[in-house]
């Protein structure tokens, strides 16, 4: 790992260098990657990705913890107990303009968009890679935009559609229709899914193959009620017989054959970023827990979920109990065990229930339920249950709290949350074609 870095960082010396000549002439070390040489070897692109995926799990990225927890905060899954004013803002409905959350992430998420820009557009022009090995590249690099912008333009709505390098034009690039995002996302993961191989490069799931673009088609057409494809691809997955449900208390561990895709950690002495922050540093002291669940999310699981007993820890303080979230159990610990799980089988049994529903197919969409309400030790719900949507919204809470903002973004969808994330003042000051959302 520590040579792939190395080698990022030289290639990201390259990309600066090369790219600020008009500012600064400097002479390149003859030993220097440089963006031209970068994609004629499989190992150095390799090293690229390596990059960018270091980047994703670093404990700077907004989107592997911060992005989760505040949309959580909002979605009233868990309060706040400490005094950060920009997590209070979410946990109150009144985010600020600006709010370092909402501009770090913006700020990280167009800095890997347009990383992987440079990427597919120095694929492209390689001829040295062979054609498989670089349309699988390319795939990857695509996969990877395509989720970036799926968290951008459900956080802030209409958001600039960045797809090239050139940094004067991007910097002023006004705001695009929501909609014609979700056309670059489809199209990003459908070259994606041609591109990609089913098995993995890498034996851990760190980097994501064919199954892991139909994992997130499968959530875009759901929210753009698209009912058949969504349904389509997670047929792809389940069907794959390439992943099974695991018991509560595995599924977050680096080894899980639940798991589609993950990032790997790379912070020292920690795991994940998202059990650094939420896990207490310490279960026995008197200190209350910075977040912990609200009394609405405990009342939603039943006394025999083993959810409530695997993934929700407590501490008891002066005769009150706190619950805090617990899927991911290593606040602090050189040993890596844990890996942050992006997309797993349990979403997908959720999003072809609600599907299925959709379209009338009552009998699957229940089975579908039952699957995942079956792995956390619930009965079966019964065949003639008239309220399955409200059923499929529940399990969903209970399933996937906590995890990429999946309850919030759902809550959207529904029209229970109606609230955007404004566009960072900094960005608004900076591009005097960008425009504000609604009422910031």
């Amino acid at each position: 790992m520590n040579s792939k870095l190395n080698i990022f960082w030289l290639i990201t010396i390259a990309f600066i260098f090369t790219g600020c000549e008009k500012f600064v002439e400097v002479d390149t070390p003859p030993n220097q990657l440089i963006g031209s040489n970068v994609y004629n070897d499989k190992q150095t692109v390799d090293a690229v990705f390596s990059g960018i995926y270091s980047d994703l799990s670093s404990i700077s990225h907004t989107l592997n913890a911060e992005m989760q927890i505040a949309t959580s905060l909002t979605a009233k899954e868990i309060t706040f107990a400490a005094s950060d004013q920009q997590l209070i803002d979410f946990l109150n409905n009144s985010i600020q303009i600006n709010n370092s959350i909402i501009t770090n992430l913006w700020t990280n998420t167009y800095s890997t968009i347009y990383s992987l820009n440079a990427v597919i557009e120095g694929l492209n022009d390689s001829n040295s890679l062979s054609e498989p090995v670089k349309q699988n590249f390319i795939g990857e690099a695509k996969f990877l935009r395509g989720f970036c912008y799926y968290f951008l333009t459900n956080l802030y709505g209409d958001v600039p559609l960045i797809s090239g390098t050139d940094y004067e034009k991007n910097a002023i690039e006004p705001r695009t229709d929501s909609k014609l995002i979700y056309e670059q996302i489809i199209s990003d993961l459908e070259d994606a899914i041609g591109a990609l191989n089913k098995d993995y490069s890498n034996p851990e799931r760190i980097r994501p193959n064919y199954f892991a673009a139909c994992a997130l088609l499968a959530k875009v057409n759901l929210l753009l009620e698209n009912w058949e494809k969504a349904q389509q691809f997670s047929d792809i997955i389940i069907e794959s017989n390439l992943y099974q449900l695991e018991y509560p208390e595995t599924i977050f561990l680096k080894n899980s054959k639940e798991t589609i895709w993950q990032l790997m950690p790379v912070t020292p002495s920690y795991n994940t970023n998202i059990g650094r922050i939420l896990v207490p540093p310490s279960l026995t002291n008197e200190a209350i827990p910075d977040y912990y669940f609200t009394d609405e999310t405990i009342q939603s699981f039943s006394g025999d979920d083993l959810r409530l007993t695997s993934w929700i820890g407590k501490k008891e303080i002066k005769s009150q109990t706190y619950y805090f979230p617990y899927k991911y159990k290593i606040q602090r610990s050189e040993n890596l065990t844990e890996y942050l799980v992006v997309f797993r089988l349990a979403e997908q049994y959720l999003i072809r229930a609600e599907s299925r529903l959709k379209m009338g197919n009552i009998k699957g969409s229940i089975n579908d339920i039952n699957t995942i309400r079956k792995r956390a030790g619930l009965s079966d719900l019964a065949q003639d249950n008239e309220n399955l949507i409200n059923e499929i919204d529940k399990e969903r809470k209970n399933e996937l709290f906590l995890e990429w903002c999946n309850v919030w973004i759902n809550l959207k969808q529904k029209g229970k949350i109606e609230m955007l994330w404004p566009i960072p003042q900094s960005q608004i000051e900076s591009n005097p074609f960008l425009t504000q959302n609604p009422g910031y």
